[in-house]
């Protein structure tokens, strides 16, 4: 016989589940024809685990303003954002371990990037050329910088701080190495 206990969680992982059949919705707003903010919705194909590059057509990269990548995916894929001008916040959920190659590359209007806890790599040129980014959160879990993931971001002024245990490649933080502060993990 079922525990209340056992039959609660029962009932979260049948409506987990469902949701996940369903589709994940991935929300963003973006500049209308009128030159107003709106929000829009795309579901995506079921057991989607990564956000690619072909979720957004080549029209809707230049007018969407933030994104808000839904839980349940773990992967931002190379090119994922790649020129999205207009960009200037994205949520990225607990649950990604790897933001790809030049996933934001050319994202010049970011702002903000938190890498959430459980990531464990960031791509070569992942942030490339971001020329407004200004605030970055590397956690603990990130083992491995990639060549170049921060080149071409001038405005970078808070202190990144970084594991001594992560691997950090080559021009990883071009032009911002007296901002990279290590902490024992």
């Amino acid at each position: 016989m079922l525990t209340q206990e056992d039959f609660g969680q029962l009932l979260c992982f049948v409506f987990e589940r469902r949701r996940i059949m369903a589709g994940l919705k991935i929300r963003y707003t973006y500049i209308n024809e009128n030159g107003v903010e709106a929000k829009g919705s795309k579901t995506l194909p079921k057991d989607t685990t990564a956000i690619t590059n072909d979720i957004f057509d080549i029209e809707e990269r230049v007018n969407v303003v933030t994104v808000v990548v839904p839980m349940g995916i773990t992967k931002i894929d190379r090119w994922a954002f790649y020129g999205f001008k207009c960009l200037l916040n994205v949520t990225i959920p607990k649950g990604i371990y790897t933001i790809e190659d030049f996933a934001f590359s050319g994202c010049k209007k970011l702002l903000k990037a938190i890498i959430p806890e459980g990531t464990w790599r960031i791509g070569i040129c992942a942030f490339e050329g971001c020329e407004k980014l200004s605030n970055v959160k590397i956690p603990t879990s990130v083992k491995r910088i990639a060549a170049k993931a921060f080149n071409g971001c001038p405005k970078m002024k808070h202190f990144i701080r970084v594991s001594r245990d992560t691997v950090i490649d080559y021009e990883a933080f071009h032009g911002n190495y007296d901002r990279i502060r290590y902490y024992d993990s």
